[in-house]
């Protein structure tokens, strides 16, 4: 069958009709994705960069069409966390927890005790990992996007860092077109 992708729908009567949903180049693994149209004319797109599972999360963006039916040429612009490519399921639940630690620490934001760190990776595991206790393997998770402009052209993103935490990544108008300058299909 066709390969799970992002897909787009243009209404050129303020919502009252829509074209029909056609696919982008863009892959998504049936998870959410943010699209902002930016104030300056072009749009930014958050997506998980893979066919499968939700292991990465990538930054994209268009330039503005000169016909607004016309589908958006989407580049990726950054990696805003996990790797690159489809990420096979599974590592072992040690490395696992290791990993949401080490992530939680450098994030950090912890007022209360050390224990809400602890109860953080513990349901994240919970949710994440599977088998038996001394055999256990998890996956990455990055979900559920969402963009938002701020008044100064500031971007902020924010998202879901498995299941754990929601984390919030602000980027410069500066940033965006530095990216820009260095795209790549």
């Amino acid at each position: 069958g066709t390969p799970p992708r992002v897909t787009r729908s243009h209404s050129a009567d303020a919502g009252r009709s829509w074209t029909p949903v056609e696919p982008t180049e863009l892959p998504n693994p049936n998870a959410a994705v943010s699209v902002l149209a930016r104030r300056v004319g072009d749009s930014l797109v958050v997506f998980n960069d893979t066919e499968t599972g939700r292991g990465n999360l990538t930054l994209g963006w268009a330039e503005a069409a000169s016909d607004p039916a016309a589908p958006l040429q989407w580049r990726r612009l950054a990696r805003l966390d996990g790797e690159a490519g489809s990420v096979p399921p599974g590592m072992p639940a040690a490395d696992y927890r290791r990993l949401l630690s080490v992530g939680i620490e450098r994030v950090g934001g912890f007022d209360e005790a050390r224990s809400e760190a602890a109860a953080l990776v513990a349901s994240a595991t919970r949710q994440l990992c599977w088998g038996e206790a001394d055999a256990q393997t998890c996956n990455r998770e990055f979900s559920y996007p969402s963009l938002i402009e701020g008044a100064d052209g500031s971007v902020h993103i924010f998202y879901t860092w498995h299941r754990a935490r929601i984390l919030h990544v602000q980027v410069s108008p500066q940033w965006v077109a530095q990216q820009q300058r260095g795209t790549r299909p």
